[in-house]
């Protein structure tokens, strides 16, 4: 459809729409690439999707958003000067009150996702032991003159790499 990235794509129509522009004023920052109409379709498969984000991803995209915004005041409160500072001391004190709370929030965003995470993690590596000892059961009932120690023996020796591989992602992740 387009050279840019569907994530930031999408995120443009998105962003243009909460902002109230119009289809034409998205289409425009997405470079002309889509009509007018296309923003639309597109707007609108957006958000009727229910998979388009995780309940986490939204939190996260709003608690970036009021990140970009807080800043945005901050700097302005920063550019009236050291004279006029005093007057907009209420501002400040807000803002370092906003900029608190939303490090709270991210926090606890951050320990959701970590959460989930570990959960998905430990369903996967439940699903390799029950898939070994499938293995196991029928390749003991295919070769019953291999025993079955040594069967699970070599079981065994991959589990460790598969675990290690699902935890490797998960603290990358």
């Amino acid at each position: 459809m387009t050279d840019i990235q569907p994530r930031a794509f999408d995120r443009t129509i998105i962003a243009g729409a909460a902002s109230r522009k119009s289809l034409k004023e998205i289409s425009k920052d997405l470079g002309g690439k889509i009509s007018p109409e296309q923003v639309g379709v597109e707007l609108e498969k957006l958000l009727n999707s229910t998979d388009y984000l995780s309940e986490a991803q939204e939190q996260r995209l709003l608690f970036l958003d009021m990140m970009r915004l807080k800043d945005l005041l901050f700097e302005r409160a920063q550019g009236f000067g050291e004279e006029a500072a005093a007057s907009y001391g209420p501002l400040v004190r807000m803002l370092k009150l906003l900029d608190d709370t939303m490090q709270r929030v991210n926090n606890v965003v951050d320990d959701k996702v970590l959460r989930i995470q570990r959960a998905h993690a430990d369903v996967m590596i439940q699903a390799i032991n029950l898939t070994a000892e499938k293995m196991l059961f029928e390749l003991h009932k295919r070769y019953p003159e291999v025993e079955r120690e040594e069967l699970q023996e070599i079981l065994q020796m991959s589990l460790p790499a598969a675990v290690s591989s699902i935890e490797s992602n998960l603290s990358n992740g």
